[in-house]
């Protein structure tokens, strides 16, 4: 009896056997981004699910995309108000001392300049990478396009 159950238990455990269900429907608003993209969803067989596979795809690149933009545009916002309030602080410093207060504005502008080159330059992947989703979304649009 123990070996029977042993079996079945290996059986179980290391069989391909899936008990998920997959979810091939698309909703009202991924339906509108697949249209604004360019797509005319009467063309495609949503019953297929190759083809519901591929335009989830195109939605997936569009939304890392737009997450990788969306990032890219606040470093760099961050990047340039760390330097405009840089150079605001150098101005705003006053000790009473002018090599005092131009040692404080010039450590503030250098420390600030830094800080903004810093999120400047973290920004770079996510514009990279935001363009080359765009791309592999744009192929993929291509594709359908033809069909």
């Amino acid at each position: 009896m123990k070996q029977i159950v042993f079996v079945l238990a290996c059986l179980v455990l290391f069989s391909n056997i899936s008990f998920s269900q997959t979810n091939n429907d698309l909703k009202k608003r991924e339906i509108k981004t697949i249209e604004r993209l360019g797509l005319d969803i009467s063309k495609f067989d949503l019953e297929n699910s190759n083809e519901v596979k591929d335009l989830n795809s195109i939605l997936r690149l569009d939304k890392k995309r737009k997450t990788n933009n969306t990032f890219g545009i606040i470093l760099v916002s961050a990047a340039a108000l760390s330097i405009i309030g840089g150079i605001g602080a150098k101005n705003s410093v006053d000790t009473g001392d002018v090599l005092t207060d131009q040692l404080y504005g010039g450590a503030g502008v250098v420390a600030a300049s830094l800080i903004g080159g810093i999120f400047g330059g973290v920004s770079i992947p996510f514009w990279n990478s935001s363009k080359k989703r765009k791309n592999e979304r744009d192929r993929l649009i291509r594709i359908y396009q033809e069909k």
